[in-house]
């Protein structure tokens, strides 16, 4: 039987009036089962409260385990949560359950994390002590080592035994006056013999006396403080504080006590040596003068720590006092709550009871048809109610609802099982789509944040935004001022920004797409640190269905270093260009121009000096010489300088005029002018300097030091990148940096391709087969300019290898070795050195040959010792030769000598590397090492 055929059957029978008591029976049965649910509700949660919140207090308030805390704030949300959540909850009940957790949260929780955050207020007490413990300590061997140092110079020992040990007193008081007389002091009979150390040893004794009666003091005060604060009872203070003033009168007294000469050692070092005879040396210091002068110093702080520390006992106990007061309370209120809520209960249960009699008095047999009705009915509906209540208070989704019957109720718990797998499958696709969106805020390499009306910062923000703006304070921070604080943004564009962004928001997106072009798109900012960044600013609104603006995105980039690099490109891109130009124009026209335009420029300062208030005829002299210079730069090609001139011969043009709209400004026109000069003397400095071109001549006509195609190609390379492309900006600024630096160099090949020319002409005159010569570039250029040099040193390197290094044909031959000999040298950059390497595959170095000619020539002792590396440098010495004849090549002992000094004099050095293990040879393969300052070359790719 259905309710529907139920309802009717009941209708039939009793008529108006069994409906008009049906009804009450129902509205009664209603608020009894909600009253009961009620009731049974607030017993758990009561339950919980104790149990959860009551009992953890009162543990965190003996052991101060900060975890607790944050276990019972956890459990206060959950029993909160389950009040909102459950359903068919009185507002009588609701309002002061939910009112007392969140006077839990904010007032009880509060107070116990003030009360649970006072240090042990005896750590940095203990810590004082044992300091104080280990200066008197360092006094006691301080005097036992002045004992001892009386010993030896007298021989007869003055003290035998110091005893420094006090028995602690139980009472600080009482047991003072014992600790002055436990140190004892033995002392043997001063005789004739040491009578000098009479007094050392009579201040020895004071020292023991007073470190003995300052131990016993601190034993003292220590177990007074441990005393006071491990008692339950409340103490009074002075039981610490006078202990304290007497071990700080005994502490004053050690400055009262005489030095007794034991100095500290004086730092010494086995390895340290002077170059003068003696060294200045700083007298030594007393060992008691540290400890004397700390042991007051460490009394004041332990008095100003005492101070701290009975403090925060005081305001520890307080607080304890305080929050257990509150608990005390809040049991009180729940009790009471209690009671309420039985009487609620107690009510209607009084009244279904009494609408229950009245119905039974009226028809028996309808209630027992309204009964067993009814009571299907109200299982079915409290375990339909009991499932969606579960479902609130575990957020289950995986439950179900019995829906076996086909009724009402049934069709009923098919909806509500159809809605909770809705939910359930929107919850986890919500789930996912809020893991995809963190995932991308934690990990999207851009500053991206949203903000309200009043231009607040909410708190989903990506994490490159923290480093961005080197600040994690982002959350709830004003817009305004956590992007344009420190900019170069004045305050009224700040304002304007300000007003639009907040102003779009709950508006219609067409008012944020008419004002979108006020909103600023890139700022310079000063960071924290004192750098300053350039930001990019991106400002999209986010719309609802209704075209409403219910936010705005910020997307904020860091593009300082892509301006840097943009910045340098353009900078490149100019002088490449410059450089261009000036290849374009042979030297000695060049040089022409550049000297008649300062010529003119020189006549024009000169004008405009002696003329503070201008003249016509001044201005038109002015203004010829401008346009000279103008018209032969532009003759030449020179465009970037043509209109940097062009624009103050424009201001000249103008002075011209009979009413010309500007006045004669003489500061003005010659800023103008020095920055014409400042430009052609650029032009000219990049000629002598970049391209070594200075008053080359016709000789040197069509002569460039690097490609121009090469420069043009790198300039349209620079035109061609994007200001927004970093990487295509790092390679072009890397290509244009390579060009600048080819510029004035050539490769050590050409440095030395004279003298490898000359080379075979060489061998043929010593009778030698040609060599082959072998010159590894790597990835250094020479200098042009120290060419020069190079080749001075390297003409002598070249000769000494073919005459003294190689064999002749036959001699190579009957070795096993190639008729031809080789010759090799190769170019590195060596810390702040170039290093050039020549080498032979020759003999070697005939170390026999010149250990013998330099005992001939009296320049070392037959007998001297000398390793093969000392023997070799000797071919260094002026003079000396191995050669067996004079001849117009060799023998006249200059070649090496040569080389050191052409070295020397640049700041280089020679050396000789041998190549092999076979010490003590008379030969020996080497190579010659020649190293030069590193700015006689340029490191390439």
């Amino acid at each position: 039987m259905t309710i529907k055929q139920i309802s009717k059957l009941v209708s039939l029978t009793l008529a108006g009036i069994i409906i008009t008591f049906a009804i009450a029976v129902s509205w009664s049965l209603n608020h009894l089962n909600q009253s009961f649910g009620s009731v049974k509700f607030f017993g758990e949660q009561k339950d919980k409260i104790f149990t959860q919140v009551s009992q953890p207090i009162l543990n965190y308030l003996l052991t101060g385990e900060a975890t607790i805390l944050g276990k019972i704030d956890q459990d206060l949300n959950l029993i909160k949560s389950d009040v909102q959540n459950r359903e068919n909850l009185s507002a009588s009940l609701q309002a002061p359950f939910l009112g007392l957790i969140a006077e839990l949260q904010e007032k009880t929780l509060i107070e116990l994390a003030n009360a649970g955050k006072l240090a042990d207020p005896q750590v940095l007490l203990i810590n004082n002590e044992k300091q104080l413990s280990q200066y008197l300590q360092k006094l006691l061997s301080y005097a036992k080592e002045a004992q001892g140092l009386s010993t030896n110079t007298t021989e007869t020992p003055l003290v035998t035994s110091v005893t420094s040990e006090t028995t602690p007193p139980v009472n600080a008081g009482k047991e003072k006056s014992k600790a002055k007389t436990k140190g004892k002091t033995i002392a043997s009979p001063i005789t004739p013999a040491n009578t000098g150390s009479a007094k050392l040893n009579t201040n020895v004794q004071a020292y023991v006396k007073l470190i003995s009666e300052s131990q016993a003091a601190l034993i003292n005060l220590a177990r007074a403080r441990q005393n006071f604060f491990s008692s339950r009872k409340q103490l009074s203070p002075d039981s610490v504080t006078q202990p304290l003033q007497e071990l700080m009168t005994l502490g004053a007294d050690f400055k009262k006590l005489p030095l007794l000469g034991v100095m500290k050692q004086p730092e010494s070092s086995e390895n340290s040596f002077s170059l003068t005879e003696s060294s200045e040396t700083q007298a030594p210091e007393d060992k008691a003068i540290e400890p004397i002068n700390e042991i007051p110093s460490l009394l004041q702080h332990y008095n100003k720590d005492l101070e701290t520390a009975l403090k925060v006992a005081q305001d520890k106990v307080q607080g304890q006092a305080k929050v257990s007061e509150q608990i005390g309370n809040l049991q009180q209120r729940l009790l009471t709550l209690e009671a309420e809520l039985t009487a609620e209960y107690q009510f209607y249960e009084h009244l279904m009871f009494l609408i229950m009699g009245v119905c039974g008095l009226l028809i028996v047999g309808a209630i027992t048809t309204c009964i067993f009705g009814g009571k299907r009915i109200l299982t079915r509906v409290s375990a339909l109610e009991a499932t969606m209540s579960n479902i609130a208070e575990t957020s289950d989704l995986s439950l179900r609802a019995d829906a076996m019957h086909h009724d009402e109720i049934g069709s009923m718990a098919h909806s509500f099982n159809s809605m909770v797998e809705k939910l359930q499958e929107t919850s986890k696709l919500v789930r996912q789509k809020i893991n995809d969106i963190q995932t991308m805020l934690q990990n999207m390499p851009q500053g991206l944040l949203s903000f309200d009306e009043n231009n607040k910062v909410k708190p989903e923000y990506s994490a490159f935004l923290e480093k961005i703006l080197e600040t994690n304070k982002i959350a709830g921070t004003d817009l305004m001022q956590l992007i344009f604080a420190n900019s170069n943004l004045g305050s009224d564009p700040i304002s304007q920004v300000a007003a639009i962004a907040g102003a779009c928001v709950g508006e219609d997106v067409m008012n944020f797409e008419f004002n979108q072009h006020l909103l600023v798109n890139e700022i310079e900012k000063e960071m924290p640190n004192g750098t300053k960044k350039v930001l990019d600013l991106n400002w999209a609104p986010v719309v609802n269905e209704n075209d409403v603006v219910e936010q705005i995105l910020l997307c904020v980039k860091d593009v300082t270093e892509l301006r840097k690099l943009s910045m340098e490109a353009a900078n490149q891109k100019r002088e490449l260009e410059i450089i261009g130009e000036i290849l374009g124009v042979k030297p000695e026209k060049f040089n022409d121009f550049i000297s008649s335009a300062l010529s003119y420029i020189d006549e024009i300062e000169k004008v405009i000096r002696a003329n503070p208030n201008g003249s016509e005829d001044a201005i038109k002299l002015m203004f010829r010489n401008m346009h000279t210079i103008k018209g032969n730069a532009r003759t030449y090609g020179l465009a970037n300088l043509t209109n940097p001139v062009h624009d103050v011969e424009s201001v000249y043009n103008e002075l011209r005029n009979a009413y010309p709209m500007i006045a004669w400004d003489e500061p003005r026109l010659l800023d103008d002018l020095a920055q014409i000069r400042a430009l052609v003397e650029h032009y000219a400095k990049t000629n002598e300097v970049s391209l070594g071109r200075k008053n080359t001549g016709k000789a040197n006509d069509g002569y460039l030091m690097v490609d121009i195609k090469h420069i043009h190609e790198t300039i349209k390379m620079l035109e061609k990148v994007s200001d927004s492309n970093i990487h295509d900006l790092v390679e072009a600024q890397k290509a244009a940096q390579q060009t600048l630096k080819l510029l004035g160099t050539e490769p050590l090949d050409v440095t030395l391709a004279s003298i490898v020319d000359s080379v075979p002409t060489l061998a043929k005159n010593l009778n030698k087969a040609e060599p082959t010569v072998s010159v590894h570039n790597g990835k250094v250029r020479i200098k042009t300019q120290s060419a020069a040099t190079i080749k001075d040193i390297f003409t002598h390197l070249f000769r000494n290898c073919v005459d003294h290094g190689l064999e002749s044909a036959d001699e190579r031959k009957a070795n096993g070795k190639n008729a031809k000999g080789s010759i090799e040298v190769g170019i590195t950059s060596e810390n702040d050195n170039i290093r050039i390497a020549i080498k032979d595959d020759g003999r070697g170095l005939a170390l026999g040959k010149i250990r013998e000619k330099a005992v001939n020539d009296g320049r070392i002792d037959e007998n001297d010792q000398l390793d093969d590396l000392q023997i070799a440098s000797l071919i260094f010495l002026s003079g000396l030769s191995t050669a067996e004849k004079l001849t117009d090549i060799s023998g006249r002992g200059v070649g090496m000598d040569a080389v050191l000094n052409f070295a020397k004099k640049e700041g280089g050095d020679v050396k000789i590397n041998f190549l092999d293990d076979k010490e003590g040879s008379d030969f020996r393969a080497f190579e010659t090492v020649v190293y030069l300052p590193s700015n006689y070359a340029v490191n390439v790719e």
